[in-house]
């Protein structure tokens, strides 16, 4: 079987990058929608807003990690002989764009297209993530902005 080692490869790191990718979401969570940082967020729009895009950022950089971890994976098994290379395709599969400069050998094409898998299925976990965690402030000003809607009816009834 020609492929036998890309698949023991390809699933090995799709598992431990999704696992990675997971755990990475999960502390964004903990950390953003902590009760310290809650209370910042419901004083200021502007930090709902910014909490956000550091969410956003934070994404940004973890695809970039793992398109990394894929490219020194490439590199290490001789699949691409430069990193900057292999950074490339992997940043291209990434992004769904893909690098049609970049030629990797004919024995190469399954693990590389299970990264893009791979990227298929992290991207979908972060769009899932991000549109749960926007709701989740939105909802939380929302009811920051009925609680200070209620504090002044009140005060205009003294």
């Amino acid at each position: 079987m020609i492929w036998a080692q890309d698949w023991v490869l390809g699933a090995v790191a799709a598992i431990v990058l999704i696992f990675f990718h997971v755990s990475a979401l999960f502390g964004m969570s903990i950390t953003v929608f902590h009760e310290t940082v809650a209370q910042l967020r419901a004083r200021s729009l502007f930090m709902s807003i910014f909490v956000f895009s550091i969410l956003g950022a934070g994404a940004v950089f973890l695809h970039a990690l793992e398109a990394a971890g894929w490219a020194a994976l490439y590199y290490y098994i001789g699949a691409a002989t430069d990193y900057s290379d292999a950074l490339l395709h992997s940043l291209g599969a990434y992004s769904t764009m893909g690098d049609p400069t970049i030629i990797f050998e004919k024995k190469w094409r399954l693990i590389l297209q299970i990264e893009s898998l791979t990227a298929a299925v992290t991207l979908g976990l972060t769009t899932a993530f991000l549109f749960s965690a926007l709701n989740r402030l939105q909802n939380i000003i929302s009811h920051a902005n009925a609680r200070n809607d209620k504090l002044l009816r009140r005060s205009d009834d003294f």
